[in-house]
């Protein structure tokens, strides 16, 4: 009899030794997750602010670009209308007419590229953190996993 308790106390202590490796396991895993994950949150934190800055610069310059752009147009017509009022004849009015007509246009498509420009260039700057944080979660999780 004392060799079964002693085999069940041995086999006890195995279980026991057994299980509180298993659980150390799974705690240090839990830490290592937990420490990824705040990890992860502050970087998105940091990409959160970084990506607010550029938006924010980016809403200046679209503001500047349209200042500049309306500013432009006002001082257009003034001349335009200027010259109307010193045009000696309909064929002068007319004249003034075409040259401003087709000038408004070239200005129409060179503020749209313009714009265009600047809407590309703001999405890129303010996407690029955004993707690369992405990607490095993925890597991470990725090797977290495996």
């Amino acid at each position: 009899m004392k060799t079964g308790i002693e085999s069940a106390a041995k086999g006890y202590e195995q279980i026991f030794t057994f299980s509180q490796a298993q659980a150390e396991k799974v705690m240090t895993t839990f830490y290592k997750q937990y420490e990824d994950a705040a990890a992860i949150s502050k970087e998105t934190a940091d990409l959160a602010t970084k990506s607010g800055n550029s938006l924010s610069a980016s809403y200046q310059q679209f503001s500047t670009l349209f200042t500049d752009m309306a500013q432009t147009a006002i001082k257009k017509n003034m001349a335009v209308a200027e010259a109307f009022l010193a045009a000696k004849d309909i064929n002068e009015v007319s004249d003034i007419q075409t040259k401003f007509a087709r000038e408004s246009f070239d200005a129409l498509v060179k503020n749209g590229t313009e714009i265009t420009e600047l809407t590309t260039k703001v999405a890129t700057e303010v996407a690029e953190p955004i993707r690369q944080q992405v990607t490095q979660t993925f890597e991470k999780m990725s090797k977290t996993a495996a």
